[in-house]
């Protein structure tokens, strides 16, 4: 099964907890009014892309480690930091945009609401937190909602509706070595948290390495849904489940279990790899899909989480035999999705040749094109561009790369540097992006 990066170990079962207070109705429609309906949040709102990076990564500086919150407007191609206060230096905790780390945001109504981790220089580090905090609409304010305890872990993933937010937390209870996961209501007005939804616990805590937390996927008609992975022997199984905000009812909808079909078996320590059918997810952030992996017949589906609907996103792929084992990857954008495809040769006993091959494609309607632009790396090989967003008839990417200098200190308290690559970010058009064009916009960071 395609894994996703474990943040903390997490839960096993379903229950049913107390719900709180069920979610305030906003009518469907007012006279001159838009009103925000359930959907999931990402990093974007209209043509403007929020992102952050340090002076050293946009090449301000090479030695700087400030790191601040763009606001990215693809059409004209400039970033801004997402600060409009008069004068303002962009140096402290008093400029909205001003990061200690780097984020995860979501954008609601114009506001910023930010997932910050915050490091706390001790022995253990057990006292860093998470903290949710707003910058508003018109970035010139950044204000703490909620700062959690060092036990509780802000999930990725969130949800917003007129009135609220919804994300999960997972909370370790070191006293029973356990850990829980709950779904989380926040007033976006006063602040109020209501945990309205509660997992069974999972014992053995963090050191539970075998389970995964539940992963937010999808937010509509009411109802949040949520995808969870299940490791067994006779392959693993992601199941989708739906909570009903009017409710409180958490209900497993589809499985989508592992089939190992065909395992290729090598001599080599007794080497074998799946060839069979494998999920994963298309990006791990805004709305998701699952994602079916075929290895044995060369093909890539990708599956509604709300609806369950199939769509076949490529066919007659590489596949994994005796000579190659091949990986496929789909990601998801506003338009269309990207699909890499990597074969890595192995020889008789099952080693690895270095005979290896790398793909990327897009893929839209049906449709498949390779994407060949590629870039020189120092010290490495061509790499291929990595697309960060594509949307209306635009293509924001990583197009080309530069050494800069990094400043560190030794352990013997020496000043030292070292050299290092920064990715430039670029707007191509979807003309160019497709017929292997190198032309590109770089992006203008202002200040």
């Amino acid at each position: 099964m395609k894994k996703s990066a474990i943040v903390w170990a997490a839960l096993l079962a379903l229950a049913l907890t107390s719900c709180g207070n069920a979610p305030s109705k906003t009518p469907e429609t007012e006279p001159e009014t838009t009103v925000e309906t359930l959907h999931m949040l990402g990093m974007e709102q209209g043509d403007v892309v929020y992102e952050d990076f340090s002076d050293g990564e946009i090449g301000l500086s090479d030695y700087s480690e400030r790191r601040l919150l763009y606001a990215i407007d693809e059409t004209t191609a400039t970033a801004r930091p997402v600060c409009a206060v008069p004068d303002c230096a962009h140096t402290d905790k008093s400029c909205p945009a001003y990061l200690q780390n780097s984020i995860q945001c979501y954008v609601a109504d114009d506001a910023v609401y930010a997932k910050i981790y915050n490091y706390v220089d001790s022995a253990d580090g057990a006292g860093s937190y998470d903290s949710l905090e707003k910058i508003n609409a018109d970035h010139t304010e950044r204000t703490v909602m909620q700062k959690f305890s060092p036990s509780t872990r802000l999930m990725d993933g969130m949800a917003g509706d007129a009135e609220n937010l919804y994300f999960t937390l997972c909370k370790e209870d070191r006293s029973a070595n356990s850990v829980s996961q709950t779904v989380c209501r926040l007033n976006k007005q006063t602040g109020k948290l209501d945990e309205i939804y509660c997992w069974d616990t999972w014992p053995d805590g963090t050191e539970n390495t075998e389970q995964e937390p539940y992963r937010f996927m999808d937010a509509e008609n009411n109802c949040l849904y949520f995808a969870k992975e299940m490791e067994n022997d006779e392959g693993d199984t992601i199941i989708v489940g739906a909570l009903n905000l009017d409710t409180c009812e958490y209900t497993e909808l589809q499985h989508y279990e592992e089939d190992k079909q065909t395992v290729v078996p090598f001599s080599l320590d007794n080497f074998g790899y799946s060839s069979g059918r494998e999920y994963g997810y298309t990006n791990s952030g805004g709305k998701t899909d699952i994602v079916e992996y075929d290895n044995q017949n060369g093909t890539v589906t990708v599956i509604d989480t709300v609806t369950g609907q199939r769509t076949v996103l490529a066919e007659d792929l590489p596949i994994t035999d005796t000579a190659n084992k091949t990986e496929y990857t789909a990601r998801r954008y506003a338009d269309g999705y990207m699909l890499e495809i990597q074969e890595e040769g192995r020889d008789a006993s099952g080693a690895a040749n270095g005979v290896n091959t790398e793909k990327q494609f897009y893929c839209k309607n049906g449709m498949m094109t390779e994407i060949k632009q590629k870039y020189y790396l120092q010290g490495e090989e061509m790499e291929p561009i990595t697309v960060a967003d594509i949307r209306d008839g635009r293509v924001l990417a990583v197009c080309d790369a530069v050494m800069y200098t990094v400043q560190n200190t030794h352990e013997n308290g020496t000043i030292g540097s070292e050299q290092v690559s920064r990715g430039i970010l670029g707007v191509l058009s979807m003309e160019n992006f497709l017929n292997g064009s190198v032309d590109y916009t770089p992006l203008a960071f202002t200040q």
